[in-house]
């Protein structure tokens, strides 16, 4: 496992691609808090299928350049709704 402050900015730079500034803002705390840390994240955002996209992953939507629904999807989780 790589040391948390590397691991955070691989995932900057990972995601980076994909949000914007302002939204990893609000995507990296938010996913930080409900995973404990950047490798996590790292592992859902790639790895993890999400049921309500198909069981497609993460990255495989902003690749797609679905990057919003992604946003959304958090949104949507984090007032309650179920993933």
């Amino acid at each position: 496992m790589v040391d948390a402050s590397k691991s955070h900015e691989l995932l900057k730079q990972a995601i980076g691609t994909y949000f914007s500034k302002s939204e990893m803002k609000y995507v990296i705390p938010l996913l930080l808090n409900w995973s404990g840390n950047a490798d996590n994240i790292m592992d859902w955002f790639e790895n993890e299928p999400i049921p309500a996209f198909g069981k497609i992953t993460a990255k495989s939507l902003c690749e797609s350049g679905q990057a919003k629904q992604i946003i959304e999807y958090l949104k949507a989780i984090e007032s309650g709704g179920f993933a």
